[in-house]
């Protein structure tokens, strides 16, 4: 009897956890979906910023604050780093990559709910952020010129989806990051050689020339 009744209360308190879990697992799915949405609602505010707002205006401002109260001060360098080039474009990249990595826990909760680890927000930012800074530098460094100082639309369209979309895959699949960075590394070795070859080349035909005089 006694075995009977342990079994019993056993039972009872499994189902009493699974309830408890089930409870949890339900909510932290609904607490997931209103981030994914607000972060989508914020990606869209950020890119019609970047779209339709200067930024001249604000830094100029910035440039000459005499007259403008604290407050004012603030908001214009609030205004400046949102409406920026490249600030905005960075803020685009973690909210995307935010919804990558929401997205990804979304899907991991579906096949396995009791084994879903909890979305990593921090990591999602710092792989956004490092997304931008991978681009940036490689447009600057395999281009062979600098970032165009003045920016159109169309260029901050090209920018802006293409790091947004990077972003957002590599916070869904993590090893993307890891195929893009092998990439940039293998194009990086393959400019590496071809200066260290137009090196030699020009050290040796300064050989031939000194070889010719002498």
């Amino acid at each position: 009897m006694s075995n009977g009744m342990a079994a019993a209360v056993k039972n009872e308190l499994l189902i009493k956890v699974n309830d408890s879990d089930n409870t949890l697992a339900k909510e932290m799915y609904l607490v997931r979906t209103v981030v994914a949405v607000v972060t989508i609602i914020l990606w869209m505010t950020f890119f019609l910023i970047g779209v339709f707002v200067s930024s001249g205006g604000y830094t100029n401002r910035l440039a000459n604050t005499s007259g403008y109260g604290l407050l004012s001060i603030l908001w214009t360098g609030v205004a400046a780093i949102g409406t920026w080039t490249w600030t905005n474009v960075i803020a685009l990249s973690v909210l995307s990559g935010i919804i990558g990595e929401v997205l990804r826990w979304n899907d991991q909760y579906k096949k396995h709910r009791s084994n879903a680890d909890y979305p990593n927000y921090r990591g999602a930012i710092i792989r956004g952020y490092f997304i931008t800074l991978l681009l940036l530098s490689g447009h600057l460094v395999l281009a062979g010129g600098a970032i165009e100082s003045i920016i159109n639309q169309p260029y901050y369209f090209r920018v802006a989806s293409t790091i947004s979309l990077l972003s957002f895959l590599v916070n869904y699949n993590p090893q993307i990051l890891a195929l893009i960075i092998k990439r940039f590394e293998e194009m990086a070795g393959n400019r590496v050689k071809d200066i260290e070859w137009e090196s030699h080349a020009k050290r040796a035909e300064e050989s031939e020339v000194e070889d010719g005089r002498a």
